[in-house]
């Protein structure tokens, strides 16, 4: 009897590691980009609604170094107003940006909102606050059938 439990019991432990590396293994880039093919196009709601919810499927779909452009306002050299704006360009690593909550996360703490242009190899997702100057927009680009965020613009002042 003793030996019908240890079996049952590696038994178990060999079905749990399995199932953990299967689900270590469906979490990879690799089957996120097998979904996306010529007979199937993504379609961008279905992308979007996983792309904000499950971080590393959004990891797997960004393009490294990711472009984020920051809106530079504030003082000229005579600390005054300055009216103008600008830029500032920064490339986010994936080990960065893996360190930050889900899109869908961050919204819901912060009660934003999201505006969608969709369009046939492009999209942008626009992310404010109402009656705020919160404002950042994500950049999408449909590469081999398949969507991926290329650049983030913070215009928030």
């Amino acid at each position: 009897m003793s030996e019908s439990i240890v079996m049952i019991g590696d038994f178990l432990r060999l079905t749990t590691t399995a199932l953990f590396t299967i689900g270590l293994f469906t979490q990879s880039p690799l089957i996120y980009a097998a979904e996306c093919s010529a007979s199937h196009q993504e379609v961008f709601a279905d992308f979007f609604n996983r792309f904000s919810s499950e971080k590393k499927f959004a990891v797997s779909r960004t393009i490294y170094p990711l472009r984020v452009l920051l809106l530079e306002f504030g003082l000229n050299d005579k600390l005054e107003d300055d009216y103008s704006s600008s830029f500032k360009l920064k490339l986010t690593s994936k080990a960065e940006d893996s360190k930050y909550p889900s899109l869908g996360n961050y919204m819901n703490d912060n009660g934003l909102v999201a505006e969608t242009n969709i369009k046939t190899r492009t999209t942008e997702v626009h992310v404010f606050k109402p009656d705020t100057d919160w404002s950042v927009m994500y950049r999408f680009l449909m590469k081999k059938h398949c969507w991926y965020l290329h650049e983030i613009e913070d215009d928030s002042l």
